[in-house]
């Protein structure tokens, strides 16, 4: 059982009560904060600019320096957080859903082998948009599909799914844990009946 904090957090205020404008500094500071509140694993809390986190970087080599950078700035286990497929390809193709979500899936797939290789012992797949599968028998197939294409052949890691937007629990535990999960981590304040 561990304690973690799930999605991006605010940037923290420095000594004179004004925000911490410098990334590295202010992810320092949260990962300070976490460590001292006893959480582990640590998040850098996505306070580095650049692309929102619902528009990931286009290569790997940039999510695994984001991930070195926090890493390397506290004894704690850090993980990494990236956008799930289905809530890319939902966000970003309205038309050819099918082959937006497996292209995100397989981009994704980079990147969560390339924090692999480097060492991050625990990546969170964050699928905001799960609760909006229902019953829907193309929505469920879709999910499981992108989550099946995106850890095909990952292993030597913890994956970590983290159900945020809502109540999921309609589109069915198969639907959810189709793909080898090692945790399932649930918003119980928008999502009390995950």
């Amino acid at each position: 059982m561990f304690a973690t904090l799930l999605g991006a957090l605010p940037r923290p205020s420095g000594p004179d009560g004004q925000a911490i404008a410098d990334d590295d500094a202010a992810i320092v500071a949260v990962l300070a904060a976490q460590a001292d509140a006893g959480l582990e694993p640590l998040t850098d809390g996505r306070l580095r600019t650049g692309p929102p986190f619902w528009e990931p970087p286009r290569d790997a080599a940039m999510v695994v320096d984001v991930w070195q950078f926090a890493a390397g700035h506290t004894d704690g286990v850090v993980k990494q957080a990236l956008p799930g497929p289905y809530t890319l390809g939902r966000r970003a193709d309205t038309d050819g859903r099918d082959a937006s979500t497996l292209a995100w899936a397989r981009r994704l797939r980079d990147q969560v082998i390339a924090l692999a290789e480097t060492g991050c012992q625990l990546i969170e797949i964050e699928e905001p948009d799960a609760h909006l599968i229902g019953e829907d028998p193309v929505e469920r197939r879709r999910f499981a599909e992108c989550h099946l294409a995106m850890l095909d052949g990952v292993s030597g890691v913890h994956l970590s799914l983290a159900i945020t937007g809502g109540n999921a629990d309609t589109a069915g535990i198969e639907t959810i844990l189709a793909a080898p999960y090692a945790s399932l981590a649930v918003n119980l304040i928008d999502g009390p009946d995950n």
